[in-house]
């Protein structure tokens, strides 16, 4: 099995995002979904390890030279991934092999260098987990879309703080911006390559 093509691109599991002491859990976000997804997460970056896929780890860093006055005039709370313990990784790690990429704006490809390191390594198809579903994963499919790769979000290793919201993004995505598979349909196309 060679997904050498093949990225898994994994969004904002960082604590802030993620942790009950973090700042989205402070602020009283329903972090039941980011539970039950965390599993699913683990596995399917074993899975991309075994296949020989691409692992790319997605972090959101915030600071007041990177946080214009647009985006602080955003309705939706700053504050997040300002400190060291908020924008470390949430219940899992890179390799010393794995790529990572800084972010401060919600799509991955907007400052950063993850283009470059896609097109270098010959990587055309995309598999999106992590955080918020409506929110990073979507700006960044829709991105890749528009950048002719082919993307899949991965349904249950995404989450976001409400049902309607996750499922009102997997509608978008899978109708305009690519494909939406499960962890189960992932795992049956690698036991087929």
């Amino acid at each position: 099995m060679d997904w050498s093509n093949k990225a898994l691109i994994i969004v904002d599991v960082q604590n802030d995002f993620c942790s009950p002491d973090g700042f989205m859990g402070s602020i009283g976000k329903d972090l039941s979904s980011i539970d039950k997804t965390m599993p699913n997460i683990k596995r399917l970056i074993e899975l991309f390890r075994r296949t020989n896929g691409h692992v790319i780890f997605v972090r959101t860093e915030h600071h007041s030279y990177t946080d214009s006055t647009v985006w602080n005039n955003r309705s939706t709370p700053t504050g997040i991934c300002r400190t060291d313990w908020g924008r470390e990784f949430y219940e899992i790690s890179p390799l010393r092999t794995e790529y990572i990429i800084t972010k401060h704006r919600y799509s991955a490809f907007v400052g950063t260098n993850l283009e470059v390191i896609l097109r270098s390594q010959k990587i055309d198809t995309l598999y999106l987990s992590g955080y918020v579903t409506n929110v990073c994963i979507e700006s960044t499919a829709r991105e890749a879309f528009m950048k002719d790769y082919d993307v899949t979000t991965v349904k249950d290793c995404t989450a976001s703080y409400n049902m309607k919201e996750h499922e009102s993004a997997l509608h978008n995505l899978s109708n305009y911006f690519g494909q939406v598979k499960s962890l189960d349909e992932l795992f049956n196309l690698a036991e087929k390559a």
